[in-house]
């Protein structure tokens, strides 16, 4: 059995939406109507790491986050989560390093993060020693234990 086609019509609803761009946002009352989500923003998240610290030292540098009172700084704060998309720790240590040092700079690792323990000839005397003593790793000790 075929069916006919209804033709839908959908409404077309005429919103004049008001997009303006971040850096335009001047006052600590319009932060606040864009964290609310009352205004229609468009925005994208920086993409580089040093990309976002400049932003974030511009906001800083244009609200003098330093003589805001606290509840501005909170604003200005949730502002900066929202554009970013840092945590608010992040935002904290980050706010911290322009108020001791007067700029935000990024720094990468240098290290991995964990230090060595046994150097390769500490491995290779261990090897050693296991092979003279007929003692099996640690493994190879878990896997036989588990297998009887």
């Amino acid at each position: 059995m075929l069916t006919s086609r209804k033709n839908i019509i959908l409404p077309l609803i005429t919103m004049a939406v008001l997009l303006i761009s971040v850096e335009s946002l001047t006052t600590i009352e319009e932060l606040e109507h864009f964290i609310e989500g009352n205004q229609a923003v468009a925005f994208t998240v920086l993409g580089d790491t040093n990309e976002r610290y400049q932003f974030i030292q511009k906001t800083l540098i244009k609200f003098r986050y330093i003589t805001l009172k606290k509840p501005d700084k909170g604003i200005v704060n949730q502002y900066l989560k929202k554009v970013t998309g840092y945590s608010r720790q992040q935002l904290t240590r980050l706010i911290k390093q322009y108020k001791d040092v007067g700029r935000i700079n990024w720094q990468p690792c240098r290290t991995n993060g964990f230090s060595t323990i046994y150097s390769t000839k500490d491995v290779k005397l261990l090897a050693e020693m296991d092979a003279r003593h007929v003692i099996l790793g640690g493994l190879l000790i878990a896997k036989n234990s588990t297998e009887e």
